[in-house]
């Protein structure tokens, strides 16, 4: 199949997802994204310390403002900005002929959810007078995740959906037609600037119709160019933003981080460094009338060097952090409640709630209430916002 039609073809599968009647599992649904990448995790200056996303962006710009401060932290995923083998939505989930059946690859999620974070922050660390400029790098990934047969079933009776709804002979042999005049783009742009297209698409469309005289009961050019618009846009749009709600049972994610503090809060200042390894596992459990109930365990190592002495001078001690968090999903809210026991050369405890509402499918909006981990001053209250912008997907376009 000529590899130019093969992308349309796929966006235009992929726009019913939008159209799923809520009675169904729907795989283009409101996702909880917090402001939380490792690049500001590593510097506890979250809402949320355990954190596993669903909805990995092409870039991902994070906001977040404590009691005086306000800083900022970019994540970048690979398998959107480089580029990917992927062809369609199966593949994307992972989807595969297992047996008689199908299974989801349980390791799927370790290049597509593979993502790197840089942030910057100026904040009052523990034990300092006044406030230390920072700045932190980090990467993120799945190790794995189980979807079991139950809830792979939900996710084959989406797609399975999708692509039975898709099969319009007019539309699908039109887009063959202008692929073949090689005047098809795939790219945002074509839905960024279609009204700046359509002159274009609509030469096409009718020499289309005039060659095919079946189907002008069904259209005109005009109308043909624009169900063709409608129907590839939209479905660009739900493949740009693919949440996932349908979660796997079990997921295992891991992250790195490592920061640099100015000493004088100059970039030709001597530095202090923190260095900081995790895990964190998700049981994601099914509530009665839709949602997910969430138990999730972290294990957290870090060498932290941003700890000064009385007289002024650093030192660098380990410890470890563990705890556990409880989460309610539903519908646009989530609840969640965090512990966190700090142990090693320093004994401390986080101890935070939290309130996220997803403004739209680019946009959430998350709060953070409760005891950080420092001794003093160690009251919590943090606003973070997360936002998506679209970008156009590499890879995608070959």
């Amino acid at each position: 199949m000529n590899k130019y039609f093969i992308l349309p073809a796929l966006f235009f599968t992929l726009f019913i997802v939008a159209q799923e009647e809520t009675k169904k599992p729907s795989i283009n649904d409101f996702d909880f994204e917090s402001v939380s990448n490792p690049a500001l995790l590593l510097l506890d200056e979250t809402p949320s310390y355990i954190n596993t996303p669903y909805n990995f962006r092409s870039l991902a710009l994070y906001l977040s403002s404590g009691f005086s401060n306000s800083n900022v932290a970019l994540e970048l995923s690979p398998y959107w900005v480089v580029g990917n083998n992927d062809t369609s939505y199966r593949d994307y989930r992972g989807i595969r002929v297992k047996g008689d059946g199908l299974s989801i690859n349980p390791f799927k999620a370790l290049y597509r959810n593979l993502t790197f974070s840089a942030g910057y922050l100026a904040k009052q660390f523990d034990g300092f007078p006044d406030e230390k400029r920072t700045v932190s790098l980090g990467a993120r990934t799945t190790f794995i995740e189980v979807y079991g047969k139950k809830r792979t079933a939900q996710v084959v009776d989406v797609l399975s959906a999708i692509e039975s709804d898709m099969e319009d002979e007019a539309l699908n042999a039109f887009i063959e037609f202008f692929v073949r005049l090689d005047i098809m783009k795939v790219d945002e742009n074509i839905c960024a600037h279609k009204d700046e297209k359509k002159q274009e698409y609509l030469a096409a469309a009718k020499s289309f119709l005039e060659r095919n005289p079946q189907y002008t009961d069904r259209f005109n050019a005009e109308y043909l160019v624009d169900y063709y618009f409608s129907s590839a846009c939209a479905a660009m749009e739900a493949f740009y933003y693919n949440p996932q709600t349908i979660k796997p049972i079990f997921r295992m994610d891991g992250a790195i981080a490592y920061s640099l503090l100015f000493k004088e809060n100059s970039i030709d200042a001597q530095t202090a460094n923190r260095l900081g390894g995790w895990v964190t596992a998700d049981l994601a459990l099914d509530l009665p009338h839709g949602g997910y109930f969430h138990l999730l365990a972290i294990g957290k190592y870090i060498n932290d060097g941003f700890l000064v002495l009385d007289d002024g001078g650093y030192t660098t001690k380990t410890f470890w952090d563990y705890g556990g968090k409880v989460s309610f999903e539903l519908r646009k809210f989530q609840f969640s409640y965090e512990y966190i026991h700090r142990q090693g050369s320093l004994e401390m405890y986080r101890s935070v709630g939290n309130v996220t509402y997803q403004l739209s499918p680019q946009m959430s909006l998350t709060t953070g209430f409760g005891k950080d981990f420092p001794q003093e001053n160690n009251l919590m209250t943090l606003l973070g916002l997360n936002w998506s912008p679209k970008l156009a997907i590499k890879g995608f376009e070959k």
